[in-house]
């Protein structure tokens, strides 16, 4: 018998489902924009790891070595989050942005509280899993400033752009 209850169970499954929306979500964008392919691939990427390590803490519920503890996530905000990035995922394929828009629409997802904390909810006592579970925190903020540093880069090369048009 699982530790998990179904309704924290249906919440790390959407919380898998969400990471891989998002690296969906990116490796669009990859094919939209050759001159940042190699920036939204690795994105991608490590959205698909995020979402693996998701599955793999669940399957560590299994035998109490790790603890969910959802805090105060609903599966119905979980749930209306995987159908905004659904929307999202339709919206750039019927009608590809501009790749400024692109980055504000990544931002907006790398800064919600349910991608940005999605490690948060795990615990153990067991040193290997809170020390695994520490550094993926560390490169959950990585990965955030990653897109920071990058939409700035983005934000001032438009600018520039701009002003040499004028």
């Amino acid at each position: 018998m699982s530790p998990l209850k179904p309704y924290q169970s249906k919440i790390i499954t959407l919380l898998t489902k969400q990471e891989l929306l998002i690296a969906e979500i990116y490796r669009f964008f990859s094919g939209l924009y050759p001159e940042a392919r190699d920036f939204w691939d690795r994105m991608a990427k490590e959205e698909m790891e995020h979402a693996t390590w998701v599955e793999y803490f669940h399957t560590k519920t299994q035998n109490n070595t790790v603890h969910f503890l959802e805090e105060k996530i609903k599966s119905y905000t979980v749930e209306a989050f995987v159908k905004y990035l659904e929307d999202n995922l339709a919206k750039v394929r019927e009608k590809a942005p501009p790749l400024e828009v692109a980055f504000s629409l990544a931002m907006n997802i790398e800064n919600s509280n349910l991608v940005r904390r999605v490690f948060d909810h795990f615990h153990s006592s067991d040193h290997e899993a809170a020390t695994l579970l520490q550094t993926l925190r560390i490169k959950m903020r990585d990965h955030r400033k990653n897109f920071e540093d990058m939409s700035a880069k983005i934000s001032a090369a438009q600018k520039s752009s701009e002003k040499l048009l004028m």
